[in-house]
């Protein structure tokens, strides 16, 4: 385990408001447990096991892909870019669930 730290800036160009910006945001894991997946995800709930010490997942989705996603079956997530979930310190899953509407190939997980 070692300490990482994450950096995230959002730029949004073209919005009849005007532009907008925010970040850096920056978060630090003082105990990220680093494991890189690759995996296929099939149709329906794919269970991903937490890694020990991990208390946060970055799941990219492969830009072309069509398929629905969904966190516990509830929240929707980025289907063909990433999203970032921050499970906290304190009280990490054992496990998560992302429910998809048919088979992805090559989603890439980080745990932190």
């Amino acid at each position: 385990m070692a300490t990482a730290s994450v950096s995230i800036s959002v730029q949004i160009l073209g919005l009849i408001t005007g532009n907008r910006s925010n970040g850096p945001t920056p978060a630090t894991f003082a105990a990220a447990s680093g494991v890189f997946e690759v995996r296929d995800f099939a149709s329906g709930d794919n269970v991903l096991t937490v890694p020990t010490g991990a208390t946060a997942l970055l799941v990219a989705f492969p830009s072309d892909n069509l398929e629905g996603v969904l966190l516990e079956g509830v929240t929707e997530l980025a289907r063909a870019s990433w999203s970032f979930l921050n499970f906290g310190p304190d009280a990490p899953p054992a496990s998560v669930t992302i429910e998809s509407t048919g088979d992805i190939e090559a989603v890439e997980l980080l745990w932190l």
